[in-house]
């Protein structure tokens, strides 16, 4: 059977799972297969409700463009790099249907139900998503790694850690370019693009290491007239380069939106830092369906697509 999205040769796959996704036309409307248990694909008429697609253009305002997971789908659909992909995506579903959350209690809440913990305790399973999505990142470089040639390159290449904080981390602190590139073989450019983690992941996971093996909690979130809030003068929130006099209420309060807004965009610009890099540093294999972007379509994945409003234009929203 055709795929209408495959433009290339069985020779190009060069070892390339082909993924399959449902595909969008903006003439033919939905196309989607299943794989039949003796092999081979049937086609199905169905609409996806949360799931990845390819297509020309998004088919909804609210679907959200990951560079990371296109860049995996059509250059590097290696072994069980994709079966990674299936974590991450889990996880950027969840992170979205977080902050949905936040705002679903807050607007819904009622004068005699407590809901500041049910705050709090949401922001905490954001920072321990945030960590952990970043060794799922750690993970499907360590599938593609013994794939990768690097050119001009005389270091012998080396297995990298399975943590994303191993490789930017020694003794709890940060590592210099230098540092990164020779303890991992690493070529300048990538060693770069790590080390430019290094300072927010040490601040990061310091605070998520006391949630969860300290139990230190963020005991203080406060139910203001703009939304839950956050004392910045504390940490881990006074660490972060976001607050602005005007976006604040009295007695020194941030929003809480705009902190695990913060975090969670930091988080994915790593992601795209990293792939970025790779394809620009590595020779890959031809995209699988050159015309075609891989999109993420779900209930809540669309508020992904507004972190930056959320940090700084619209902080309490």
């Amino acid at each position: 059977m055709e795929l209408p999205h495959l433009k290339i040769s069985v020779e190009e796959l060069q070892g390339r799972s082909i993924p399959i996704t449902a595909v969008y036309d903006e003439i033919q409307g939905w196309c989607y297969w299943m794989e039949r248990a003796g092999g081979g694909l049937t086609p199905v008429n169905a609409v996806p409700v949360e799931a990845l697609y390819f297509g020309k253009s998004r088919q909804h305002p609210d679907d959200f463009y990951f560079f990371f997971l296109n860049f995996i789908f059509q250059r590097a659909s290696y072994g069980h790099a994709i079966w990674w992909t299936r974590c991450i995506t889990s996880d950027l579903h969840n992170l979205g249907t977080s902050i949905a959350k936040l705002r679903f209690i807050f607007q819904h809440r009622l004068p005699s139900t407590e809901c500041a913990r049910m705050a709090a305790t949401e922001l905490e399973y954001i920072f321990m998503v945030c960590r952990s999505i970043l060794d799922l990142l750690q993970e499907t470089l360590n599938e593609l790694w013994p794939l990768i040639t690097f050119p001009n390159i005389s270091k012998k290449k080396q297995r990298l850690p399975a943590s994303f904080a191993d490789m930017v981390l020694r003794n709890r602190k940060p590592m210099t370019v230098e540092e990164i590139a020779d303890r991992h073989k690493l070529p300048e450019a990538i060693a770069v693009v790590y080390a430019e983690s290094g300072e927010f992941l040490s601040w990061f996971r310091a605070f998520r290491d006391n949630v969860t093996h300290r139990g230190e909690s963020f005991e203080l979130v406060f139910v203001t007239e703009r939304g839950f809030g956050i004392k910045i003068d504390q940490l881990p929130f006074s660490k972060m380069p976001i607050w602005a006099d005007a976006d604040l209420v009295s007695n020194e309060i941030g929003s809480l939106h705009s902190a695990a807004c913060y975090v969670i965009e930091k988080v994915l610009a790593t992601f795209d830092r990293v792939s970025q890099c790779l394809l620009e540093t590595i020779r890959w294999p031809p995209a699988l369906s050159p015309e075609y972007v891989l999109f993420v379509r779900g209930h809540h994945i669309h508020e992904l697509s507004h972190l930056e409003e959320g940090v700084s234009e619209s902080p309490w929203s």
